[in-house]
């Protein structure tokens, strides 16, 4: 068996080791990688709490591929660690599964299955402690179902016994320095070694075990206290990152509901298996060889039970659990379980027939998941190694753009940020400072002030405040890895990225805005919206005439009622007023033709505000009452040769899903939009989700222009529509096309009648 473990052990590592990645590719990788060049907690180099053994792991590996000439030798330095610990753990895994039942088959099965298993085979590769981490809790938790073991058989020695249980106690303290979770997954195992009830008290080896558990921890901790300053300082270190982390993430604790215990779940036990179908048929096994193992090994599921469940729990409750690599240590557990089922029905088999068939159905039922496994696993981890990591594909891409002289200035979204710290001197372009969730306002800013150098803006793809920049002036180009992130690096940071080249926008907004759920939720939160303060922006200075365009909506979401006063909304340019009218609707949207010479003068941009106030007579109750929100939700301002259009009435506020990054609109029974086609035929696209997730039947849905009826169709699944509008059926209803549909309903607790909910509309004029 010793040599068939060397043989798997191997080809592991060969597989892995001619596809180590080449690029950094997620944040707490950056901080590894940093924390090898100047180890330092308190600047996150590593993010606490400091993971010092796998630091010096890194340390070492690095020198020596230095030393070497390799490539990307701290990417590497950290990497392969996880190829080697990947490696070894075969031959923990094998002895933790044995040790449970003494069935030495199914535990090499259990162990080829863990060792490919898509999330295990991927992870492995990672410049990352998740592998390093989990190879050391298996020979920790091995270690510790051996004295299990041994403490319950009379004829082993106390002596005997305690020294296991002190080495498990070392292994899982030292464990605590690789990553810092794995004490959830080695101490309720030494915990039951010392409470078992079934041992007696002078076999129970609990100050062996405490004073094991203590070296294992000073280890480590005694040098990274000392590094970082002293105790004191390294615990207000601590404390921050424990404040960030459950102010910073969505977690069941601080969130549940029914739909995040079903992400958490999907995360947990669906993704680490890559596909649906392998998913589904490795759970179906596990949960039968769970009742398998409860009728014939009850002590083994008790072990099980302590090695996994905590854990599970701790991760579903505290781990923002889209980062699928926290739900690896949970694959072992799985893959063993799996196997019993496996294996119970082979004997059943084999019982029944002594053919060759029976014998191989084992064999060849797990064979087929591991084939199942590898056959996803490992494309993507040919990907990872080959191809650059997407961020750093685009500072590649932003080094050839700018060259060596380097005058382009580069905005990033704060997951960006480190990447681009990373690289520092080597980065062609001025990185400008940015505060979270309003890194636009550095670009702004810098458009403000006149900067003249070319303008680059590194994006996150779920992020949509770059609404508030001119998008007719800007070239975007997506970067994405080529294999399924979500199911091998779901939660990573970066994953995608989008870069941005903005060139002399027409205009751009400042505070106040609401153009998106995202800028609407930053606007709220700091306070700021047209009926509070003016909200700005700037537009470029031009002589000839411009179409501007603006809409939003009026309070909650409820109509004012008739004896409300309206609002009086303010549109100035340059203090000029430009545009006023009273609004008393939901919903509005204007377009008015500035004439020529409205945006002329001296400096770059115009300045423009927009203000609002209670509108009506004055009288004591209506100045007692407070101003009507006021949401600023569209925006544009072209030439008229341009095409604009915008949202009319009868159309819901754009909504955003954060765990999918997912943003839409729902339409009502009749909605409106407005376009300024500067005589063009246009097509207005549609890509909608399923009506029948929300009726009984298809609804008929009808476009129309004026008269003319454009398309009538009646969706039952997922839909993609394109309609053409010729410029003179637009001309003719006047810029309005009107979408309807037959079927409508009221959420719970929401007085809005929804239609169709559509994740896509957009208008593009024909050229």
């Amino acid at each position: 068996m010793a040599r068939i473990l060397v043989l798997l052990a191997g080809v592991f590592l060969v597989a892995h080791l001619f596809v180590l990645p080449s690029t950094l590719e997620d944040l707490d990788s950056i901080n590894f990688a940093l924390g090898v060049r100047d180890f330092d907690v308190a600047r996150h180099q590593p993010h606490p709490p400091g993971y010092p053994i796998y630091i010096a792991l890194g340390k070492i590996a690095t020198a020596v591929f230095r030393a070497a000439g390799l490539a990307a030798p701290e990417v590497r330095g950290l990497a392969i660690w996880g190829v080697i610990a990947g490696a070894l753990a075969a031959f923990p895994l094998f002895t933790l599964f044995r040790h449970l039942e003494g069935r030495g088959r199914a535990a090499l099965f259990a162990t080829v299955l863990t060792l490919c298993a898509p999330l295990f085979w991927f992870t492995a590769n990672r410049p990352l402690s998740d592998t390093a981490g989990l190879a050391i809790v298996l020979a920790a938790q091995a270690l510790a179902v051996l004295a299990w073991r041994r403490q319950r058989d009379p004829a082993v020695a106390t002596a005997g016994v305690r020294r296991v249980v002190a080495a498990a106690a070392a292994v899982a303290g030292l464990a605590i320095g690789v990553r810092s979770q794995t004490f959830v997954l080695t101490l309720p195992l030494i915990a039951l070694l010392l409470i078992d009830p079934r041992v007696p008290s002078a076999r129970r080896a609990w100050l062996p075990a405490l004073a094991a558990l203590t070296a294992g921890v000073l280890a480590w901790a005694i040098p990274l206290i000392v590094v970082s300053g002293g105790i004191d300082a390294y615990l207000s270190v601590l404390g921050r990152q424990g404040t960030e982390d459950f102010s910073g993430v969505t977690m069941l604790w601080t969130k549940l509901s029914v739909k995040q215990i079903a992400y958490a779940l999907r995360d947990t036990f669906v993704l680490p298996w890559a596909t649906v179908p392998l998913a589904a048929i490795v759970l179906t096994l596990a949960a039968a060889g769970a009742a398998v193992t409860a009728w014939r090994s009850p002590a083994a599921l008790l072990l099980l039970t302590f090695a996994a469940v905590p854990y599970a729990v701790f991760h579903l409750l505290f781990h923002e659990t889209v980062t699928v690599r926290y739900a690896l240590p949970l694959v072992p557990v799985i893959a063993y379980l799996a196997v019993v089922a496996i294996d119970a029905v082979a004997g059943r088999v084999e019982a029944r027939s002594s053919t060759l068939a029976a014998a191989a159905f084992a064999p060849v039922v797990t064979g087929a998941l591991v084939v199942a496994s590898l056959a996803t696993a490992m494309p993507a981890l040919r990907a990872f190694g080959a191809e650059p990591s997407p961020v750093f594909h685009a500072f590649s891409e932003i080094t050839a753009r700018v060259g060596a002289a380097g005058q382009a200035v580069l905005v990033t979204h704060w997951e960006s940020k480190r990447p681009a710290e990373w690289l520092g001197p080597a980065l062609p372009a001025r990185l400008l400072p940015v505060r979270p969730k309003h890194e636009w306002l550095a670009a702004v800013q810098y458009l403000k002030e006149g900067g003249s150098s070319p303008l680059l803006f590194l994006a996150r793809p779920g992020r949509t405040d770059l609404a508030v920049i001119d998008p007719a002036r800007r070239s975007v180009t997506p970067y994405r890895w080529t294999f399924d992130t979500r199911a091998y690096a779901g939660g990573a940071r970066p994953n995608g990225v989008d870069l941005h080249e903005i060139n002399s926008p027409g205009w751009f907004l400042e505070t106040g805005w609401s153009l998106t759920p995202e800028i609407a939720g930053v606007t709220k939160a700091d306070g700021e919206g047209p009926h509070i303060r003016p909200s700005l922006g700037y537009l470029a200075r031009r002589p000839g005439e411009t179409l501007l365009m603006i809409g939003g909506v009026l309070g909650d979401g409820t109509v004012p009622a008739p004896n409300d006063p309206s609002v009086h909304l303010r549109v100035t340019i340059d203090d000029r007023p430009v545009l006023e009218w009273d609004q008393t609707a939901r919903w509005f949207l204007r377009m008015v033709t500035l004439p020529a010479g409205a945006l002329s003068g001296d400096k770059g941009f115009a300045r423009l505000a927009v203000q609002t106030s209670t509108a009506g007579p004055a009288s004591a109750e209506a100045s007692a009452r407070q101003a009507v929100p006021v949401k600023l939700e569209q925006f544009d301002l072209q030439s008229p040769d341009a095409l604009v259009w915008g949202f009319d009435d009868g159309w819901m506020e754009m909504e955003y899903d954060p765990a999918k990054e997912q943003t839409w609109r729902w339409s009502g029974r009749t909605s409106a939009f407005k376009i300024h086609n500067a005589g063009r035929d246009v097509t207005i696209r549609l890509v909608g989700d399923s009506p029948l997730k929300y009726f009984d039947q298809p609804p008929n849905v009808k476009i129309t222009a004026g008269d003319r009826t454009l398309l009538e169709f009646s969706p039952d699944r997922e839909f993609v529509q394109e309609i053409t509008v010729p410029a003179d059926v637009l001309a003719a209803s006047n810029g309005r096309v009107v979408l309807e549909t037959d079927r409508t309903f009221p959420p719970p607790g929401d007085p809005r009648q929804l239609g169709l909910k559509l994740f896509e509309i957009s208008v593009s004029a024909h050229k």
